[in-house]
């Protein structure tokens, strides 16, 4: 089995940074449909979670890489903002709460 494992999953593309981010973004329909119960939001999570499993077991690295590679310097700018903006926020409470 082990064999087998390796053999499978070598050479192949793996998890990233894109591939987490979608996972997460499956989550969304997946509890939406757990309180809504419809079906098209379950779907939804399926095709996301079968194009995570696609792009970890794909063999093209080439064109994965790029496609992290345009997430990241899309997502990275948001992401730096976001921080700095609850980082402001944390030291507003802690400048308040010494006073």
């Amino acid at each position: 089995m082990r064999k087998f494992l390796n053999k499978l999953l070598s050479e192949r593309y793996g998890p990233d940074n894109l591939g987490v981010a979608i996972i997460i973004l499956s989550l969304i329909p997946s509890i939406l449909y757990a309180v809504l119960q419809y079906a098209l939001l379950l779907y939804l999570a399926y095709l996301l979670f079968a194009t995570v499993l696609f792009r970890m077991l794909s063999y093209n690295i080439r064109r994965r890489r790029a496609e992290n590679d345009r997430y990241i310097r899309y997502w990275w700018p948001i992401r730096t903002r976001v921080l700095r903006f609850f980082a402001k926020i944390k030291n507003f409470f802690k400048k308040k709460k010494k006073k």
